[in-house]
């Protein structure tokens, strides 16, 4: 009789641990409800929101996964499956920590073998037909994307057959770490290692307080060990790059460099690339455009001096298309692109320096398109700051190049305080200094950029969108929201060529 209702009793209680683990596994079934509904945006965080509605931030999408981890669990949560899902959370973290999966950053640096003559930052023969003079930032990341996969291959087809020669020059454009890391690349210049150091800076470029003096030197110290002889004189390295003796030539070479590509009708953007003295194309080109371009300056036979000169002549810098104000094209151009943007605003600040250009070589250049800049500036006192001092420029048809400089600055501590707006003015060409700084400290020019943002929110509201940046209109419509590849705008501008006939 008691064994029976022993029996009894274990089987209700197994009846019951079943019953408890199908409900767990029912629940680990459903639908996260939690991760159903948006998250609440951030105050002032509301513009950058709606520019990338469909994208969740990188946060949430490590939540989610951390989440989805635990509750493939659910139901058969023991000590054991909790050790193992705490170790699946650590490796969810890991990998979607910046270089984490073994990318820029982390792998083992193995020097490139280099081939062709080398001096200082010029790789190659000096007397090499195609001269091509690369702009850089080390803290750029399509200069990194260049420097991996393209110049590589530039070195094998052209470089190493002294077809080429390629003339590193200092653009350090976007901050402290540029300029540290540039000043460090002097110092290994010095004792004619620039390229060796050059390639690592790029390898481990954009990790945590990458460019610290500690780090740069580490990096040499790394690269010394991957040659494994023939390295820097660690002891006069350190000494260089504690002085502080490069700084002054980096912010010289930086100034000349935005003189020379603002005169050849660019934007100080980079990287830039001239070759044979002239403007070629600005931002990371793949191989086929390098391609081109260089064996179009080639001579038939050989590298004679009569040959290279006709290459030079006949590669003359385009003045560019027209500018008035913060219209860039032809006025009468059959597509009329306006851009509603914040200078605080990064994913204005991605099609600026990255979109920007090729629509400017596609269509601009060849008068089928103008863009038109138009003030949206809802970010904040540092937008309406900085939107006030490209008027100041826009005075004196400077516009352009001081909107460049704007987003290749943006976002650093206090970037658009009045002594640091007047500081980018010093990187543009042909800026009367003295009338720009009296237009920023008259504050003349912030009502009517306060004006231009309520237009510019009535206008899109009207259109049916979101009030947001970037927003594009075409020929009078709504076009594009938010920042969006080339591929976008090619098919919005051919559909309005198409539509008049352009």
């Amino acid at each position: 009789m008691g064994s029976n209702r022993r029996r009894r009793r274990r089987r209700r209680g197994g009846n019951r641990g079943r019953q408890e683990g199908e409900q767990a596994q029912e629940q680990s079934q459903r639908p996260d409800q939690s991760d159903a509904e948006p998250a609440r945006p951030r105050r002032g965080a509301s513009s950058s929101r709606r520019r990338d509605r469909g994208a969740a931030p990188a946060r949430s999408s490590r939540l989610q996964g951390v989440r989805a981890t635990v509750d493939s669990f659910g139901g058969f949560l023991t000590i054991g499956s909790v050790a193992i899902a705490v170790g699946a959370v650590i490796v969810l973290i890991i990998l979607n920590r910046p270089g984490g999966d073994g990318s820029v950053g982390d792998e083992e640096f193995v020097p490139p073998a280099i081939e062709a003559p080398v001096d200082g930052r010029l790789l190659g023969s000096p007397d090499a037909p195609v001269r091509i003079l690369a702009l850089e930032d080390f803290s750029c990341a399509h200069c990194g994307t260049f420097t991996r996969d393209t110049k590589p291959l530039l070195e094998e087809e052209y470089i190493n057959r002294g077809l080429v020669s390629l003339e590193y020059r200092h653009m350090a454009i976007l901050g402290p770490d540029s300029e540290q890391a540039a000043a460090a690349s002097a110092c290994a210049a010095d004792q004619n290692l620039f390229w060796p150091y050059h390639d690592i800076l790029y390898a481990r470029q954009g990790t945590a307080g990458w460019a610290s003096i500690g780090n740069l030197k580490d990096f040499a110290r790394e690269m010394n060990d991957a040659l494994g002889s023939g390295g820097l004189d660690l002891d006069a390295f350190d000494d260089c790059v504690d002085t502080g003796t490069k700084e002054l030539l980096v912010r010289a070479e930086t100034d000349e460099a935005s003189r020379l590509v603002v005169g050849a009708g660019g934007r100080p953007s980079t990287p830039t690339f001239v070759i044979n003295g002239a403007l070629a194309f600005q931002g990371a080109q793949p191989i086929e455009v390098f391609r081109e371009r260089i064996d179009a300056l080639l001579p038939d036979d050989s590298a004679g001096e009569d040959d290279s000169a006709g290459a030079d002549e006949s590669a003359a810098p385009d003045p560019g298309p027209p500018v008035d104000g913060r219209l860039l094209g032809d006025p009468d151009a059959p597509v009329q692109l306006v851009a509603f943007e914040d200078f605080s605003c990064s994913h204005c600040g991605t099609f600026s320096l990255q979109t920007k250009p090729l629509i400017e070589a596609e269509y601009i250049t060849d008068g089928r398109v103008a863009i038109e800049f138009r003030h949206f500036a809802i970010l904040g006192a540092d937008s309406e700051r900085a939107a006030a001092a490209s008027e100041c420029a826009a005075d004196q048809n400077l516009f352009w190049p001081y909107h460049d400089v704007l987003f290749a600055r943006q976002g650093g501590s206090g970037w658009a305080s009045d002594d640091h707006l007047k500081d980018f003015a010093r990187s543009v060409h042909g800026l009367d200094l003295d009338a720009f700084d009296a237009c920023v400290d008259s504050g003349e020019k912030l009502q009517m950029v306060r004006d231009s943002t309520d237009a510019a929110g009535q206008m899109i509201v009207g259109a049916g969108g979101q009030p947001s940046t970037p927003t594009f209109f075409i020929n009078g419509e709504l076009a594009v929201e938010g920042a969006r590849p080339i591929e976008v705008f090619r098919e919005r501008i051919e559909a309005a060529l198409a539509a008049g006939g352009g």
